[in-house]
């Protein structure tokens, strides 16, 4: 009868545990999907949003197994310069081929492409490879993963345009160009063009300060976030090499 008390006990206990188990699962997926969306958008030279045109299966014998070849229309660029309006993404994943097989009802189909190794020959419209695509119906499902998603896309589109030494080119005292970090808000309007940008955090250089700035304006001047995210906030940091 004495151990009656100790029972209450482990039912708090195991309670905890699963509590803590959940948290951990939750935080394991937000970190694997972290990892993914930072890979998406670090591996990619072309991300745009567009409608597909065509899609067609090249069975060729020499292949290890039958690859497809999307036609896209870009209508809007997220990075990149394509140099022309259609873009062909070639699927060569097995799995992603199966789906894209016989896909003709797809035609017509909207969203996000992520594309790397991307070529061009001849004038003809440039060629890249798939690393991620993901249709209307996900974006819609799915918002803050999107958001999160072009949070990245953002930040290293304007990061890789920043020079890594920029500090070691930048005149100033010493203790501002050790390390210089500024955090921004960037807000967008319904056709997804930059509207505002707010300052959250400035480095002591000024300017480094400007020189994020400009790059940021310059980058909006040729891309578009999609409609459904209005705002994000991006980090650019730097320190002397």
């Amino acid at each position: 009868m004495r151990c009656k008390p100790i029972i209450p006990w482990l039912c708090c206990l195991a309670v905890m545990v699963t509590s803590v188990s959940a948290h951990a699962q939750r935080q394991t997926r937000q970190d694997m999907e972290r990892h993914f969306m930072y890979g998406w958008s670090g591996s990619a030279t072309l991300i745009f949003y567009g409608t597909v045109a065509a899609v067609d299966v090249i069975d060729d014998p020499r292949l290890r197994n039958p690859q497809v070849e999307v036609t896209i229309r870009v209508d809007s660029l997220q990075r990149g310069t394509p140099g022309n309006s259609m873009v062909r993404a070639r699927i060569e994943d097995e799995l992603q081929t199966y789906h894209w097989q016989g896909a003709g009802s797809q035609i017509g189909e909207t969203g996000i492409w992520f594309l790397h190794r991307v070529r061009q020959y001849d004038g003809s419209a440039p060629r890249g490879h798939l690393i991620r695509y993901m249709d209307q119906r996900e974006i819609e499902d799915d918002p803050q993963f999107l958001a999160d998603l072009m949070k990245y896309v953002v930040q290293d589109t304007v990061d890789q345009m920043i020079k890594p030494n920029i500090l070691n080119l930048l005149t100033g005292k010493k203790n501002e160009r050790e390390v210089a970090k500024i955090t921004v808000d960037l807000k967008y309007n319904d056709i997804g063009a930059l509207e505002n940008i707010e300052f959250v955090e400035r480095s002591g250089n000024l300017l480094f300060n400007d020189h994020v700035f400009d790059t940021i304006l310059q980058v909006h001047r040729r891309i578009r976030i999609p409609g459904l995210v209005r705002e994000t906030r991006i980090e650019i940091e730097r320190s002397v090499l």
